[in-house]
């Protein structure tokens, strides 16, 4: 099974397909299991979570796994917890605003996130704006 293990800024994790070939990220720190979605930026491959209205970046995926993401509606989220017992939540797959081009015809909405009208919503999450995947 092919992963890669990744360390950032002390947020450990490796990036894997699980026993179903789904995406599956395991981190070392069982808190980050608890995050809220996982966020795409597709200009530089970067995974990022959001947990407790903070987005981090967890680190950047090769380009099939980075593809495997992208065709994904959610991601398992895995870890040990210090009594040995195992932990796995899923959270959904978004992306990161300005990470994909939003056509110009879409009206600008005056809001303080800066969500666009019709089919593109974006949500404001710890200073970002997220797109949910179409």
């Amino acid at each position: 099974m092919a992963h890669i293990s990744v360390e950032n800024n002390g947020i450990r994790s490796e990036f894997r397909l699980n026993d179903k070939q789904k995406p599956l990220i395991e981190f070392v720190d069982p808190s980050y299991v608890r995050s809220s979605a996982v966020l795409l930026d597709p200009r530089s491959r970067g995974v990022h979570v959001l947990l407790h209205e903070g987005v981090f970046l967890i680190g950047h995926a090769s380009d099939n796994f980075f593809e495997t993401l992208m065709q994904s509606d959610d991601i398992e989220l895995c870890s040990t917890l210090p009594n040995g017992e195992r932990i796995l939540l899923q959270a959904p797959v978004s992306l990161l605003h300005n990470s994909s081009k939003i056509p110009e015809s879409k009206d600008r909405n005056d809001n303080c996130n800066g969500s666009y009208s019709g089919k593109f919503p974006t949500y404001a999450a710890g200073g970002y704006a997220l797109s949910a995947l179409s």
